[in-house]
């Protein structure tokens, strides 16, 4: 065995390339050029206590394969990911439909995929005309295509309360919170949807709950005509006593119970 002695500069750097970075016998010796040794190397760790051994070392190499292993399958899997929604693509099924089908998150698919330049060349060659989660919603009338946006409906509606002449306040705040209704008349919450998916409708439900919780005794839910609701969502608002009213029908459903109330107040005069 070798006797030679080195500075304290070069054994505390030995000790720092095997500690810290890891390093072999004979990485650290090939990074001083051979000089130190892998004999004198190893004399020098183990003199620090820090020698690992070659079992250590082992165990060090079969981590690093998994990893590696791990980061190739994972590699594989986004590109198989990739690979079924820009074939799906490019046979008019939308991104985030394939998604939902395989039960993907669209987020982390599309993070992986607008980088891609066969995303961006297939989206040219189609013109951007992909059928699209959202378009197939419109088609089936789960989604309104008068009122594409919540804020359209919401002016609509605010128009026609300002020509029955009814004060309203727009999106106030429910019970000192940070909950905001659309539309609050004294005792009445009109909630605003143009948007009957199951989802959407399950929120709705929620904020329902949370007006009868803040003691709201009328609450209408105001939807448009071109969009159809599903019969078990219907029916459970109606079981909260939430009133589904249709566009169409809004200022008539307003005016009723003003009529009504005008006529108790009024006082009976005798024949």
């Amino acid at each position: 065995m070798s006797r030679r002695i080195y500075t304290e500069e070069v054994q505390q750097k030995v000790i720092e390339l095997h500690t810290r970075e890891k390093l072999g016998l004979k990485a650290i010796s090939k990074w001083f050029n051979g000089k130190p040794g892998r004999t004198t190397i190893e004399r020098i760790l183990r003199e620090a206590g820090v020698y690992q051994g070659p079992q250590r070392m082992l165990e060090q190499h079969k981590q690093r394969a998994d990893r590696q292993q791990r980061v190739i399958e994972q590699e594989k899997q986004w590109r198989h990911r990739m690979a079924v929604c820009l074939w799906n693509l490019r046979n008019g099924v939308g991104i985030e439909t394939s998604c939902h089908q395989n039960g993907w998150k669209p987020t982390s698919v599309w993070n992986h995929i607008r980088e891609r330049k066969a995303y961006h060349q297939l989206r040219c060659r189609l013109d951007n005309q992909v059928i699209s989660e959202r378009f197939i919603q419109r088609e089936c009338g789960w989604v309104s295509s008068a009122f594409p946006r919540e804020g359209k409906f919401c002016d609509e509606i605010a128009l026609r309360l300002e020509q029955i002449g009814i004060p309203y306040l727009r999106e106030a705040q429910v019970g000192g919170t940070r909950y905001r209704a659309d539309f609050v008349i004294k005792e009445t919450v009109i909630e605003a949807k143009v948007d009957t998916t199951h989802n959407q409708m399950k929120k709705c439900i929620g904020q329902c709950w949370l007006y009868l919780h803040f003691g709201f005794k009328n609450i209408l839910v105001v939807i448009p005509d071109d969009v159809r609701l599903d019969s078990t969502i219907e029916d459970a608002l109606k079981r909260m006593g939430v009133q589904i009213v249709r566009l169409e029908r809004f200022s008539i459903t307003l005016i009723k119970p003003r009529q009504a109330n005008k006529k108790a107040i009024s006082p009976l005069h005798p024949r």
